[in-house]
């Protein structure tokens, strides 16, 4: 074999072996094309705490681990339901594609949040399983709107009672409610509902708080004794027994004592109807004709002797006049006499001036003639 054959064989060797090569990297490169790929360390979320009905961001970061530049879109879920998408694309050996979606919660609890990537139509991805990451997140209640989640906050409602002393731990204008009427202790005039009001508790030594302070089944405000659990009424005032009369039986008659003025020597008083009179043998005897004081003498008599023996003549009893009630017809006729007179007085006053007028008004009469006799 010549040189020049030499040389053209070992030409033709390389020309086999570079196209082989490229044969090769061709196939190789078909395989791996589209791979667009998430990291479930670069999910983020903004703010870090999370509370219901607050605006979260969530941020998620897409690479490109292809051999061709690759875009689509990229979809959050929320337990399962879509909450936002946004579109990415990814050069080759190019930075990553950073986004973010809004998302306001609206239940407390753990929530999970899954991110898709999602490449166009005619860009198969060659590795779908790092497409898509989850991660769970807890979303907590602020109710006093302080940045930290009733679940770690020791007074959720901020009303500076902790929420273990705090009979309603989300309602800042109440704490304590005893008697359950809606209105807060602070301000209840009668915290126990039981009637007496709280000041006037503490001035009888009742409790405030308690609607029956010594426990013994009757309200303070019912019991007379409300410190006392062995009493709690007044006890009643014991009622006399009557006396009882022994009746008067058949082969008893009844005796009754009767004053009469009847003298020792008068005799027995007959019995009448079975009742048998006894005589009050103490009352003196009715005087004789003899024993009798004289008849008094008339007022005119007794003027003269009161004269005669310088002493003052004895007073004339006064006659008790006896007063009657005037009726209200009585009345009614004097009212109706008075009006009666009132009006005839105005009267005759009105035709007096209506005369007056009447002679002013008229002219003078003419003066008359002088007569015959006159004349001469």
């Amino acid at each position: 074999m010549t040189s020049s054959s030499f040389v053209r064989a070992v030409c033709l060797v390389v020309v086999v072996g570079a196209l082989c090569l490229a044969s090769s990297a061709q196939a190789v490169t078909s395989t791996v094309v589209y791979d667009a790929a998430l990291a479930p360390a670069d999910v983020a979320f903004e703010p870090a705490a999370i509370f219901i009905d607050q605006k979260v961001r969530i941020y998620a970061t897409v690479y490109n681990e292809g051999t061709k530049d690759v875009e689509g879109v990229v979809n959050v879920f929320d337990n399962g339901e879509r909450i936002g998408a946004k579109l990415f694309s990814a050069k080759v050996a190019g930075k990553p594609d950073e986004l973010w979606v809004s998302w306001t919660p609206k239940t407390v609890g753990e929530h999970t949040i899954e991110i898709r990537a999602v490449n166009d139509d005619e860009q198969p991805d060659v590795t779908p399983a790092n497409n898509q990451v989850s991660v769970t997140r807890f979303v907590d209640r602020d109710t006093d709107n302080d940045g930290t989640g009733n679940t770690t906050d020791p007074d959720d409602d901020n009303d500076t009672v902790p929420d273990g002393q705090d009979q309603f731990p989300l309602d800042p204008t109440r704490s304590h409610d005893t008697d359950g009427d809606g209105t807060d202790d602070a301000v209840d005039s009668d915290v126990d509902n039981d009637g007496v009001y709280n000041w006037t508790e503490k001035t009888n030594g009742t409790s405030p708080v308690k609607y029956d302070t010594d426990s013994d089944g009757v309200g303070d405000k019912q019991d007379a004794f409300p410190l006392d659990p062995k009493r709690s009424a007044e006890e009643p005032k014991p009622i006399p027994a009557p006396v009882e009369s022994k009746p008067a039986t058949a082969s008893e008659p009844l005796k009754t004592a009767v004053t009469s003025p009847r003298s020792a020597d008068a005799g027995p008083i007959p019995a009448v109807l079975g009742v048998t009179i006894v005589a009050d043998e103490t009352v003196p005897p009715a005087p004789s004709e003899k024993d009798a004081l004289p008849a008094e003498p008339p007022a005119p008599e007794v003027a003269r002797l009161a004269q005669e023996t310088n002493a003052p003549p004895a007073p004339i009893p006064a006659v008790a006049v006896e007063e009657k009630e005037t009726s209200p017809l009585t009345w009614l006729w004097v009212l109706a006499g008075l009006l009666a007179l009132g009006s005839f007085i105005f009267f005759m006053i009105g035709r007096r001036k209506e005369k007056e007028e009447e002679d002013m008004t008229l002219p003078p009469k003419p003066s008359e003639p002088p007569t015959d006799q006159t004349q001469a």
